[in-house]
């Protein structure tokens, strides 16, 4: 039988006024993957999305399989500010993911980093 997926919402002060210049950092990475590699990419993937939403400074974590183009997929991260950009780049599972893509296993990717001005976590 299907497992449930859990999901942990963390609640943010939205009350406390923003300085813009610290707003959250969205990043909206999409990939299309080496279709041999699809088990090794998942796993390592899964992995990364795991342990990016315990960091302390990830706000949002989502991967996503883009429906109409096969071996493509989309993550929407969201980090309190650049400093914990920075720090998840630092991060074991995230560099299981660079190593991933250094090795060729993703052959298309788009990066856009914005301001997460209005986002719910």
């Amino acid at each position: 039988p299907a497992r449930a997926a859990r999901l942990v919402l963390r609640r943010i002060d939205f009350t406390t006024p923003v300085d813009m210049a610290e707003a959250p950092i969205a990043v909206i990475v999409k990939c299309e993957i080496d279709p041999s590699r699809k088990d090794e990419f998942l796993a390592i993937i899964k992995e990364d999305a795991a342990g990016s939403r315990a960091e302390p400074g990830c706000l949002r974590f989502d991967f996503l399989e883009v429906t109409d183009m096969p071996h493509t997929y989309v993550f929407y991260e969201v980090y309190k500010n650049a400093e914990s950009v920075a720090a998840h780049k630092e991060q074991p599972h995230y560099k299981a993911y660079a190593a991933f893509k250094d090795s060729g296993g993703i052959l298309f990717r788009d990066a856009t980093m914005t301001k997460a001005l209005d986002f719910s976590p």
